[in-house]
């Protein structure tokens, strides 16, 4: 868009456009004789006013406006406005690739590690899952008319923390896990944010095998094992089972995948799916044995009037209750396990 100028610049030749987004203003010249009839100074100051006139406000690059004068060039761009500086969105930072495999209590990678690789995603107690990157705003421009060019807006990010076993540390920005778990991450776009929610699964890592004819594990939740499942064992989870050795000759039920890294030897697997009251069989057991330690108790405590009778000593008696108090203690703490 040209712009209206005096009449002295006119018979110059002089035209001034300022381009559509006015950030640019550029001066050409379209007679090539000799300016000499006009000071260079007088030349300045009256571009200048007629600048301000139009309502340029920035100020004008008189290096360039020099060179036009003395040098003949035909055009040369002699003011400009301020451009905006975008700013950055808000985003997440994954610590934790959920999508990859990690490695098992290995501190360096060699080729005999590949059998320590758990591909289901896991988080131990006090990992950090991610890092939340805050937005940082643009910063507005100006026009060389002295309009307003405002920055892009930039999105916000938000976490919200849905499991017990996840925390989110405010003063760090970090997602730390709280316990040994499988997390579980949505992401949820907004307009003018993105909102990624943090769930967990249970995790049960068994670092190394699991020996011939031990208890069954049973896992309501997914089951990492560092090792070999030997002769004689069980494997329950509700979710998934990674055994990074071999099987032998055992029994692997998992309510989803089951993933084995070695042999399997003359054993039973039972992938996706878990008969609906397997875990109220385990709670079940449970019961019993906190029954039978109970009963335990009870014998020691309907003993104790027979016992201290036939103790002839105080230092006897007070010896017996001592062993009492600690079998009692040692039984409290078995029932809470």
């Amino acid at each position: 868009m040209k712009i209206e100028l005096s009449d002295i610049l006119k018979k110059m030749g002089v035209i001034v456009e300022i381009s559509d987004d006015e950030m640019i203003v550029t001066l050409k010249k379209t007679l090539f004789s000799p300016w000499g009839d006009v000071d260079i100074h007088e030349f300045l100051n009256i571009l200048e006013g007629d600048l301000r006139k139009n309502g340029i406000i920035v100020s004008v690059d008189k290096s360039a406006l020099i060179s036009v004068y003395t040098q003949n060039k035909k055009e040369a761009v002699i003011a400009r406005g301020i451009p905006y500086k975008s700013g950055r969105d808000g985003y997440l930072e994954f610590i934790i690739n959920i999508n990859k495999p990690r490695i098992l209590y290995t501190e360096t990678f060699s080729e005999k590690d590949i059998f320590k690789m758990a591909s289901i995603p896991f988080a131990r107690k006090g990992d950090v899952i991610g890092k939340l990157h805050k937005p940082i705003k643009g910063e507005n421009g100006i026009s060389v008319r002295g309009r307003i060019i405002h920055a892009p807006p930039v999105r916000d990010v938000e976490v919200k923390i849905l499991s017990d076993s996840i925390v989110f540390k405010e003063d760090e920005d970090k997602i730390v896990a709280i316990a040994d778990i499988r997390p579980v991450v949505h992401k949820k776009d907004e307009n003018d944010k993105v909102v990624y929610l943090f769930n967990s699964i249970p995790m049960l890592i068994y670092e190394g095998s699991i020996t011939k004819n031990s208890r069954s594990v049973t896992f309501d939740g997914d089951i990492i094992i560092n090792g070999n499942v030997e002769k004689g064992n069980q494997i329950i989870a509700s979710g998934n089972v990674q055994i990074l050795g071999s099987v032998y000759e055992s029994v692997v039920q998992g309510g989803q995948n089951i993933i084995i890294h070695g042999g399997i030897v003359d054993s039973q697997l039972h992938a996706g799916f878990l008969p609906g009251n397997i875990f109220d069989k385990i709670e079940l057991h449970a019961v019993n044995l906190i029954v039978e330690k109970l009963s335990a108790i009870f014998v020691h405590i309907k003993e104790l009037p027979t016992v201290m009778n036939n103790s002839r000593h105080l230092s006897e008696k007070i010896k017996l209750i001592e062993t009492l108090k600690e079998e009692l203690k040692t039984s409290s703490r078995e029932i809470s396990m």
